[in-house]
């Protein structure tokens, strides 16, 4: 027998059992979106930057400035090369016409001096080289650097005198140089310059043709003498 039965036939009503069952609060909005599985919206702006291309930003796509700036770039710098390509054609051409003028202006000097003419500077040279003793230094400074008694050891019978006037002559004509080295008794050595030995080869040809056609010249002057 249950005991709600039991109280009834015995006149005595049950007690009733109160449950001690704490309130709820009603959930907020948030937590409701939370449950029903929503995303609330969220606005989100792009920096100002990544669209104008500021410093700092790099955006995906050049803008069309940025293009045209360097195709700009790229047309300049050909310029400049076709400039410089230019300008050393023209120094070029400069060099090679003052070349020419130089040449020109030698060729036209060459012309100038005529030894034919009495007062052409050019005989006087021709009488001073044409000397048998200007000949023979130069010929014998050709082999190379020499000293005073070297050279006149070698030409023989040519005075003291003599040999010091010929080596004057040709260093104040631009033949030779002499350099003296302090010592006792002093050193003088006689050198030839680029312009004495173009001239020291070609009188040492005419050396060796005297040499070689003296036969011949003296048999020419016997028969000359004979016939007087």
């Amino acid at each position: 027998m249950s005991y709600a039965r039991a109280a009834s036939r015995s006149g005595t009503r049950p007690a009733t059992r109160t449950s001690s069952v704490p309130s709820v609060a009603s959930p907020s909005s948030s937590a409701i979106a939370k449950l029903s599985g929503s995303t609330p919206t969220v606005r989100t702006e792009i920096p100002r930057s990544a669209v104008t291309g500021a410093p700092g930003a790099t955006p995906t796509n050049e803008p069309p400035s940025r293009t045209a700036a360097s195709a700009e770039s790229s047309s300049t710098a050909a310029s400049s090369t076709a400039s410089k390509a230019g300008q050393k054609l023209c120094t070029h051409l400069e060099e090679s016409h003052a070349d020419d003028d130089r040449q020109q202006q030698r060729d036209e000097a060459r012309f100038e001096f005529d030894a034919y003419l009495a007062a052409c500077p050019s005989r006087k040279l021709l009488d001073r080289i044409a000397d048998k003793w200007v000949a023979l230094v130069l010929k014998s400074l050709l082999d190379g650097p020499k000293r005073y008694s070297e050279v006149s050891h070698q030409l023989a019978g040519v005075s003291q005198k003599m040999l010091t006037q010929t080596l004057r002559s040709l260093e104040r004509d631009g033949m030779l140089t002499r350099t003296v080295t302090p010592s006792v008794p002093v050193r003088v050595d006689d050198e030839l310059t680029p312009l004495g030995a173009s001239l020291a080869g070609l009188l040492g040809q005419l050396k060796t043709w005297a040499e070689q056609h003296m036969p011949e010249v003296e048999q020419a002057r016997a028969t000359y003498d004979a016939r007087q």
